[in-house]
């Protein structure tokens, strides 16, 4: 009967001592460093998808996306001062499954399309980063 007692105790430990080290790693996933100005350097998975342009034939491009928690955000090229070309060539630089990036960025909310006139009717809008430089 002791014996299953401190069998209880040792798993009720062991459970609790789990789901506070999820915890303090979700945390730690979130932190952004800002670097001032609303800009933030912040290390993230890079996702790269693949869309068709109805513009183009249905050729597919490539998008690239920061992923953040449960969030991935879109990255605006044309706002950024880095291109597609920079970055593309940092990723292919990187070992292992996850590819991770430090970056400095900006959230921005608007228009993900929307570089100039020709591109007025695409329409996905919602939150999205530039990026200002690769770290």
């Amino acid at each position: 009967m002791i014996y299953f007692r401190y069998l209880f105790i040792l798993t009720t430990l062991l459970i609790a001592s789990c789901s506070h080290l999820n915890t303090s790693i979700m945390n730690d996933k979130t932190k952004d460093k800002s670097s001032g100005n609303e800009k933030y350097i912040i290390s993230a998975p890079i996702v790269i998808s693949s869309v068709n342009d109805p513009t183009k034939d249905g050729t597919s491009q490539k998008e690239f996306y920061l992923e953040r928690s449960i969030q991935n955000y879109f990255i605006k090229f044309c706002e950024s001062n880095i291109t597609k070309t920079d970055l593309e060539e940092h990723v292919s630089k990187l070992t292992g499954f996850m590819k991770v990036v430090t970056v400095e960025i900006e959230y921005r909310n608007g228009n993900w399309d929307i570089c100039d006139k020709k591109d007025l009717y695409k329409g996905r809008t919602g939150e999205y980063v530039i990026v200002h430089r690769i770290i």
